[in-house]
This record gives structure tokens, sequence and C-alpha cells, in this order.
């Protein structure tokens, strides 16, 4: 196995991986053709993106993240596909946490999400946001989902980051685990959160 930097050509196999590893996940549920170009919104300067190869060199798992504060530009550039693909699936919005995600959204992207400016107030130094990480349907590789996030978070440090964070649905206790195990810390949640967010000094 071997983990290196995502290519433009890898675009395809990680979509694949994406739309497994994050199939009720609200971006998912708008379809291929946004989940490529979001996948592909990340291919920026100051992201980290990084797969995992097997023997065959076939990609079987990916992971990425982003300056803290990506959250307006991308949503901003994306929307009009978003947009689309919604009306496309008119259904999806009568689902109430999709509703609230779309909400969050339109309220970062109007520049009045609270939560945006008070997180990255909390950390001394440059934030970056891991925001995905997937692993190919039947991979069984023990400690894959930690190798990834390890050679994107030393490419964080040489990039000058002082902080990664990222965030956890609390049912998901093998993510929990993996982030714990990295020495990742839990930030105070509220109890009705559906999330654990999780901090981490580079």
């Amino acid at each position: 196995m071997e983990i290196r930097k995502f290519r433009a050509e890898d675009l395809e196999a990680v979509l694949d991986i994406h739309m497994f590893a994050f199939s009720e996940h609200l971006n998912v549920l708008l379809g291929r053709k946004y989940n490529r170009e979001m996948l592909r919104w990340f291919m920026n300067d100051g992201c980290v993106y990084f797969v995992a190869v097997d023997e065959e060199d076939k990609i079987i798992g990916y992971v990425f993240g982003a300056p803290w504060g990506y959250q307006k530009p991308m949503n901003k550039d994306l929307f009009k596909i978003a947009a689309i693909e919604i009306l496309k699936r008119p259904w999806i919005l009568f689902n109430k946490r999709i509703l609230r995600v779309v909400w969050i959204r339109a309220k970062t992207l109007l520049g009045v999400n609270k939560f945006l400016h008070t997180t990255v107030k909390k950390y001394d130094g440059r934030l970056i946001s891991m925001i995905g990480m997937g692993i190919a349907k039947g991979t069984l590789r023990k400690g894959l989902g930690v190798a990834l996030y390890h050679a994107a978070l030393d490419e964080a440090r040489k990039q000058g980051y002082s902080f990664s964070r990222g965030t956890v649905n609390k049912t998901n206790m093998r993510s929990r685990g993996m982030h714990e195990k990295i020495g990742f810390q839990k930030e105070d949640a509220h109890p009705d959160s559906p999330v654990i967010g999780y901090y981490l000094k580079l």
C-alpha cells in the first residue's frame, strides 16, 4: 500500500468512494454531478488531499482538508449547481435534518454564521478543517484511516497550520476512536447536537 498526494486523474475513483462513505449526507443526496464539482473545488492551494492505493494501484481510500473559512467561498461557488440538483430532487427538502443543513449553509453564504467566527477565535494560529475521509467498500486494511490522517496532518504542518479540527457524528464510534487514537481532543458539545468537534494541536 502507498499513500500519495491526490492527482486530477484520481477524481472519479475518489468520487466513487465518497458516494459510498457519505451515503446519508446531504452532499451525496445531491448526486454525483454536485459531488464531483465539490471534490474538484478542494483542489485548491492551501488544501491537503491524499489517496491510498493498493498493490494494483487501485485507490482504496482518501482524505482531504481545507483552511478554516472555506465554507463561504465553497457554498458561493457551488450554489448554482446545488440549487439545480435540489430542484431535481425536491423531496429531500422534506427531511428535517437536511433542512437544518440547508439553513446553516444559507447563513454561511450570507455571512451571518457565528459559528465560523467563534470557532476560529478559540485557536491561536492557522486552523485547517479535516473535511472528509473515506475507505473503499470491502477494504479491510487495519490502520488505513490513521495512516491517511497522518499524511494529511504532516502536510498541514508543512503548510504552516497550527491546529486541525474535524467533526464526527456522535454515533460513529469507529471515527471517534480513530480521532482519539491520533490525539484529537473533544470540544465542548451541546447535548442535543448530533456531532462532536475534535481538535488537535499540530
